[in-house]
């Protein structure tokens, strides 16, 4: 695969392109509470937040930039 570099190397930072900068999901409402995935400027992993329906201020869930700061690959499974 060594020798297909260039072209992983290419197709890697063309995704990363075609991301927006910052990037908010829809919310979705499950047990009282809207969820939403919000992708900071410059971090590749998104952050998770809620909000209590009827109130304004969204409450940090998990910041997966956080927990995979010191590790080579990360993932989380099973959120929702």
């Amino acid at each position: 695969m060594s020798s297909q570099r260039s072209l992983q190397d290419r197709v890697l930072k063309e995704i990363i392109d075609r991301i927006p900068p910052k990037e908010v999901s829809a919310p979705y409402i499950k047990n009282g509470y809207r969820y939403r995935q919000v992708y900071e400027p410059g971090r590749e992993y998104a952050i998770y937040q809620r909000q209590p329906l009827g109130e304004e201020t969204w409450s940090l869930l998990i910041d997966e930039n956080k927990r995979a700061a010191h590790s080579e690959f990360y993932t989380l499974g099973g959120s929702t």
